[in-house]
């Protein structure tokens, strides 16, 4: 089942929803201006340059046919934002297990929490773990190893984003034209819910895409091939997405790649095809994927929860995959000597 949302935004405040969002960066911030834009009540749990930046200017959210200013509720406590009703987590990857605690209290108080990040998601390995038997113990250091069993599957709604974004300055995110910009909602359990179909319709009211599906697996597959084509490609050529499509001695490998991706969801219960119209640089701007705008700012990589989180299901199956060997183990090295592997 999908439910795809379209409509102008209302012009009066929407008290329906008190949402809260863990990390306004690239990610976090477009949601928060397009629930803002939606009128939905809008909270950010935030700290440094960022909070410093929206409690004295507010949440700015751009592109070539828009520029909003949310102002928002921003703290770097708990305590001093309204009580959420949805929670929605937009921090990296990597960052993830760190947030355990907050999240433990909020989904003590049965608190929906929607995870909207790059990678096959915690919740989604542990899922995958069960169903394939899998002994291979869990990473202590991972995010599925901080969260599972302190967040029920029950409060889990996974978001899947195909939206290009960068954060330009402290409280400032640019929206890259043309993109989708769709956000796609779905409960870990599978089931379509009130909820979830509220939130995407709260996104399209913003002016995005939103959509509510009942089962995200497809989703968060076709992301996935995604994230580990372009975004490991990127870091290892240092191209934009743009110039990376239009290098055409990458189209043999980068189909090779979507090819290995596609039999592990095959696997998993998901049917996808080759797509070589994602070969076609005119598809693209010159955004530079998430990834590399943190290698390229030192920061650390989200390694382990895209090809590295692939590899691992490729081990739990059996099923090779040597093209992503090779790049995984490329982008391991070139991470670990710029200081960046998590």
């Amino acid at each position: 089942m999908i439910i795809l949302f379209a409509g102008p935004r209302p012009d009066h405040r929407d008290d329906w929803m008190n949402i809260c969002i863990l990390g306004a960066g690239a990610i976090g911030g477009h949601l928060a201006a397009r629930l803002d834009l939606a009128g939905a009540s809008v909270s950010a749990l935030v700290r440094g340059a960022a909070l410093e930046a929206i409690r004295e200017k507010g949440l700015t959210f751009q592109n070539r046919d828009l520029t909003h200013v949310a102002r928002i509720a921003a703290s770097d406590c708990l305590d001093d934002l309204p009580k959420p009703d949805v929670v929605i987590v937009a921090v990296k990857a990597q960052s993830l297990a760190s947030t355990a605690s907050t999240l433990e209290r909020l989904a003590g108080n049965g608190t929906p929490i929607v995870f909207a990040l790059n990678g096959l998601p915690w919740w989604y390995r542990q899922q995958l773990r069960q169903r394939f038997d899998v002994t291979e113990e869990v990473p202590a250091a991972s995010d599925e190893a901080a969260l599972s069993g302190l967040v029920p599957l029950e409060n889990v709604i996974g978001c899947v984003v195909t939206s290009a974004n960068s954060q330009t300055a402290p409280g400032v995110i640019h929206n890259e034209l043309p993109s989708a910009n769709r956000f796609v909602f779905g409960e870990a359990t599978g089931r379509m819910t009130d909820r979830i179909q509220r939130l995407a319709e709260l996104v399209t009211k913003g002016g995005a895409t939103g959509q509510a599906v009942q089962t995200l697996a497809p989703d968060i597959w076709v992301k996935l091939r995604a994230n580990v084509l372009a975004a490991s490609f990127a870091c290892l050529t240092g191209l934009d997405m743009q110039a990376l499509m239009s290098f055409k001695d990458l189209h043999k490998p980068a189909l090779d790649l979507q090819g290995e991706v596609n039999r592990l969801a095959a696997a998993c219960g998901v049917q996808l095809s080759l797509d070589e119209s994602t070969l076609d640089p005119t598809r693209y701007s010159k955004h530079k994927p998430s990834m590399l705008q943190d290698l390229e700012k030192g920061r650390t990589i989200e390694f382990d929860a895209v090809p590295g989180a692939t590899q691992s299901v490729a081990r739990w199956l059996d099923i090779p995959v040597p093209t992503l060997d090779i790049v995984a183990a490329l982008l391991k090295a070139r991470a670990m000597t710029l200081g960046v592997y998590p």
